[in-house]
């Protein structure tokens, strides 16, 4: 078998750099994982996809970085992953890894490492309208808060690089207005929600750490931008019609704990937040 054969990705073709060193190598186009068969003969270098679920994340994770990479040599208009486009594409697929994986410390310091570069490139490409600084600097300090939470080591590292991008994001952005929203998306806070009528409050723990996973997370995605656009046409009505009602809040308040507390293990904090 010669090497041109060994080293073809069998999932997309490409040509897979071989790590003489370990037993794993990953493919950089699709991040489909390979493992050597160690029976096979010296002069062969057999390889074989690994479809453990252990190394879903890691496939995604290689997929986002390749059209990271993309992004930035290309242009914005070069990355189309279905209907997402640009930027919010390669967010989308950071998101896919991070839903899968969890609590992988290489996928939030690598996502938070594309926000703060790509939001920059994106403006400058016109792809993207600064809305809020301050919103941006959240966005990355919790996407690298959870990168220094998972971390085993290097964490006063992670710290250095946090502070030093932190100000040097601000400084970056500080070169192009401010676009403020208008119309539905700056009322979207003044109505009488499911969230706001269980808790009785729009500043409550609760509801802090519900609005972080809507502008940090739901933010990200067309599909989690599509669930908040519906669900603040929805909502009013459903609050109307049986806010009053103990069942409906009974089973409400049940589910929405039970997100919460699984949304604050994930790193969304209920801390006093400003939209």
């Amino acid at each position: 078998m010669n090497n041109e054969l060994t080293n073809k990705c069998p999932s997309c073709g490409a040509i897979i750099e071989i790590n003489e060193n370990s037993q794993k190598s990953f493919c950089e186009f699709c991040g489909f994982a390979l493992i050597k068969n160690q029976q096979a003969p010296q002069t062969q270098q057999v390889v074989q996809i690994v479809k453990t679920q252990n190394h879903e994340w890691q496939s995604k994770l290689a997929l986002a970085q390749n059209w990271e990479r993309t992004y930035f040599a290309q242009g914005a208009k070069a990355v189309v992953i279905g209907t997402d486009k640009g930027f919010n594409a390669v967010v989308e697929l950071y998101c896919q890894s991070e839903l899968v994986g969890g609590h992988e410390p290489e996928q939030w310091l690598s996502f938070a490492r594309f926000y703060t570069k790509g939001l920059v490139f994106g403006i400058e490409q016109k792809e993207l309208v600064l809305h809020s600084i301050n919103r941006a600097i959240v966005n990355y300090t919790l996407y690298m808060d959870n990168a220094i939470r998972f971390s085993e080591t290097g964490k006063d590292e992670l710290e250095r690089e946090k502070t030093e991008t932190i100000e040097k994001l601000r400084a970056d952005l500080s070169r192009f207005p401010e676009k403020k929203p208008n119309g539905s998306a700056a009322e979207s806070a003044k109505g009488c929600y499911i969230a706001t009528s269980v808790y009785g409050s729009y500043d409550c723990p609760e509801v802090w750490t519900l609005r972080r996973y809507r502008d940090f997370k739901l933010s990200n995605t067309k599909r989690g931008r599509l669930f908040t656009k519906i669900y603040y046409k929805i909502s009013p009505t459903i609050v109307k019609l049986f806010g009053k009602t103990k069942l409906f809040n009974r089973i409400s308040k049940w589910y929405l704990d039970k997100k919460v507390r699984k949304l604050q293990k994930r790193g969304f904090a209920s801390t006093p937040y400003e939209d």
